[in-house]
């Protein structure tokens, strides 16, 4: 057990987090540990290493001198070396995970718009974005591989599927997760997602950005559609059940999910930024929505 303390000097200066260069440093170290409890030594030296792309495997090492205290005390070299998996390809194996439970969530909803008979538009829409998922899946999982440098498989999530709510309470569970993951969740992950593509300068990464934010953003509208289908079909209880959630954050899978969406380029306060943008501008929709039905 022990501590460790390290500075890194940086050889290139990133004020911009979308640069296409590997980044690489150079700094201090120094290293407390006992071993056995009775082996304290101290190691002071050098360390450092770089990326081999942005974003991807990256090697670094140490070089020091350790003194021994204790019965055995004296000097001895202290080296090291690592491999780490860069952040991108962490962020695109976590992508494919969530990918491949959405297909599963796509699948379940096509089944709950057949319990309720709805328009064979919105069941094919759920079908297609099903798909959709399945292709996003497997992008990611070839960019984790990529930056990974070793083959990443997207596994479907091991849960039973939910069966279909019968009657006005499955309208009201339709139309209020429409609103939550859909509306505001698929929504929050669209925009995260285009603007990670604005800012991406590997070509892979910002096509693969590109595809899944346009099929995203129409995943949002699919949820629209059925929050209107619901609420024109459900009445005033399943209109009420949904406004009620007007200001509710989307469920904590939507907010994971869209995280994993962005290749790591984005900080904390610009996902906050597109994440609150997206979500006033859906309220704004729903207010338009809920209006609508007041007039009629």
């Amino acid at each position: 057990m022990g501590f460790e303390t390290f500075a890194t000097y940086r050889f290139q200066e990133y004020e911009r987090c979308w640069t296409s260069d590997a980044r690489s440093g150079v700094g201090p170290m120094a290293q407390l540990a006992i071993i056995n409890l009775d082996e304290p030594r101290l190691t002071i030296g050098i360390q450092g290493g770089g990326e081999l792309s942005r974003g991807g495997l990256a090697l670094s090492g140490e070089l020091g001198g350790t003194y021994h205290f204790g019965q055995r005390s004296g000097f001895d070299i202290h080296t090291g070396f690592n491999v780490c998996a860069g952040l991108a390809g962490l962020e695109w194996q976590n992508a494919a995970q969530f990918e491949c439970a959405s297909i599963l969530a796509f699948l379940g909803l096509a089944a709950e718009l057949l319990a309720h008979e709805a328009p064979d538009a919105l069941v094919a829409a759920a079908l297609r974005a099903a798909e959709d998922e399945i292709a996003h899946a497997v992008i990611s999982a070839a960019l984790a591989s990529r930056y990974l440098g070793a083959r990443v498989w997207p596994i479907l999530p091991d849960v039973l599927p939910r069966p279909p709510l019968a009657g006005p309470a499955g309208l009201t569970r339709l139309a209020t997760e429409s609103w939550l993951d859909g509306c505001l969740g698929e929504g929050m992950a669209a925009e995260r997602t285009l603007v990670a593509s604005r800012l991406a300068v590997e070509p892979r990464a910002r096509t693969a950005q590109c595809t899944i934010a346009c099929d995203e953003a129409r995943h949002a509208e699919l949820g629209w559609n059925v929050l209107r289908w619901a609420t024109a079909v459900g009445g005033d209880d399943v209109r009420d059940a949904v406004y009620a959630l007007r200001d509710a954050e989307p469920s904590a899978a939507a907010q994971q999910r869209a995280n994993a969406e962005h290749d790591g380029c984005l900080g904390p306060s610009r996902i906050d930024q597109v994440s609150e943008r997206h979500c006033a501008r859906g309220r704004r929709r729903l207010d338009v929505l809920a209006s609508s039905h007041a007039g009629a």
